[in-house]
């Protein structure tokens, strides 16, 4: 049974709750329940599956994000995020988008340069894949083209 007693200090608590702003009020909520975690392995599956299925700018999508991801967690330098990067570059070829890939493919090398000289193996491997996909013919898309995005 309630006891009324309590009901008048609980309705002056919920007044004094709605005059807070909104964003104070948020404080006052429980932490979401459930899987809200940033997953770097789903997202990395994720990204997969969507590359296989031919959905190459979402998969890209998801490699820039798994990217920032490491990055926060990281550091710009760390091998996943070259890698992510990387992979999010590569997934504009098929869609017929060469020039932007090779900005994203240059602007990659230039980091991995800084961080690692331009002698290392995962440089020199990629100056050798921007110099295939600079010197290769235009790629026809596989898909039709959309609303360009950001190199980022």
């Amino acid at each position: 049974m309630v006891d009324l007693g309590t009901i008048p200090a609980c309705a002056g608590s919920i007044r004094a709750d709605a005059r807070m702003p909104a964003a104070d009020r948020h404080s006052l909520l429980p932490p979401p329940t459930g899987h809200t975690a940033f997953d770097a392995g789903d997202v990395a599956h994720q990204a997969e599956q969507m590359h296989t299925a031919g959905q190459f700018r979402a998969a890209a999508r998801q490699w820039r994000r798994l990217a920032d991801h490491h990055a926060r967690l990281h550091g710009n330098d760390h091998p996943m995020v070259f890698d992510s990067r990387l992979r999010a570059a590569r997934a504009h070829v098929p869609l017929g988008e060469r020039d932007r890939a090779l900005r994203q493919l240059t602007m990659l090398l230039e980091d991995r340069v800084r961080a690692d000289g331009p002698e290392h193996p995962a440089v020199l491997d990629l100056r050798r894949e921007i110099e295939r996909l600079d010197g290769g013919a235009s790629t026809p898309p596989l898909i039709p083209p959309s609303t360009p995005d950001a190199d980022h």
